[in-house]
């Protein structure tokens, strides 16, 4: 079987999420609670479905082939 390419184009960012004790009012500043940083982006998302999907799909193709 030949190897599957897929090519992405997209990007990878990063999420800030900060946890707040109260909605922060305008021109004030107060202090998060806590904060996390989560990888994102649509790009991403993308690449990690499309290596999901290759190896669902490659092996498919296999079962289908050890069956014929």
């Amino acid at each position: 079987m030949k190897a599957l390419k897929i090519l992405n184009f997209g990007s990878y960012n990063i999420d800030y999420v900060y946890n707040m004790s109260e909605l922060v009012r305008t021109l004030e500043t107060i202090s998060a609670l806590s904060t996390f940083e989560h990888p994102g982006g649509k790009g991403l998302n993308q690449a990690v479905a499309a290596a999901s999907s290759i190896s669902v799909f490659e092996e498919a193709i296999k079962k289908t082939e050890r069956n014929t």
